[in-house]
Order: C-alpha cells, then sequence, then structure tokens
C-alpha cells in the first residue's frame, strides 16, 4: 500500500463531518467600526476499515472568532476545541492507548 498519496483507494475508511456555522456581526459603536463573532461546529463520524477493523471514535470540532475591526484593521482571538466522544476501536476492543482518545484546546491572538 502506498502511503505518500493524498487519496489512497485501499485505505478503505471514510468520514462524514456535517457542520453548521454561526456569524454575527454589529454595526459601528463608540469603540469601533463593528465586532465580529464566529463559531463553526463540525462532527467528524468515520466508518470501520474494512482491511484493518479499526474505527475512530466521534470527535467535535469547536472553531471561534471574536474581533473588532478599526477602519481597515482587525484585531481579536481565536481558537479551537476538540473532543473525541468514544475511543478508537480495534475489533470491538479500545485501540491502546487507552482508546487514543483526542481532546485539544488553543487559543491565539
Amino acid at each position: 500500500m502506498q502511503h505518500d498519496r493524498l487519496a489512497n483507494s485501499r485505505a478503505q475508511q471514510f468520514f462524514y463531518i456535517p457542520n453548521i456555522a454561526f456569524t454575527y456581526l454589529t454595526d459601528p459603536n463608540f469603540v469601533s467600526d463593528g465586532l465580529g463573532l464566529s463559531a463553526d461546529l463540525f462532527l467528524d463520524h468515520s466508518s470501520r476499515n474494512r482491511h484493518t477493523s479499526y474505527a475512530s471514535g466521534p470527535v467535535a470540532d469547536l472553531d471561534f472568532t471574536a474581533s473588532e475591526r478599526i477602519g481597515r484593521w482587525q484585531a481579536g482571538v481565536a481558537g479551537f476545541c476538540a473532543r473525541q466522544w468514544a475511543n478508537d476501536s480495534i475489533n470491538g476492543v479500545a485501540a491502546l492507548p487507552n482508546g487514543k482518545c483526542l481532546g485539544a484546546l488553543a487559543l491565539d491572538r
């Protein structure tokens, strides 16, 4: 199996990722030209790999931003958090170590 290709038809694992996005923009106010708040929620579900019986647990990802516009400039914070709801598994048994559960949080400016 070649691992150096962008898409590999023999991997036999597919991901379904429904998502929803929200953005709220304000009118100019006494502080700035407007506030912008955005959030994107992704729910990642994967199929079981038929060749290896490996299945990844479902993951929820939330990306968010809050920013102020002042003239031609915009400044704010952005971040994400991700949490896996269930363990990865091989043949129905939790993958080692500890089901490989994902948990992440990041914030940047």
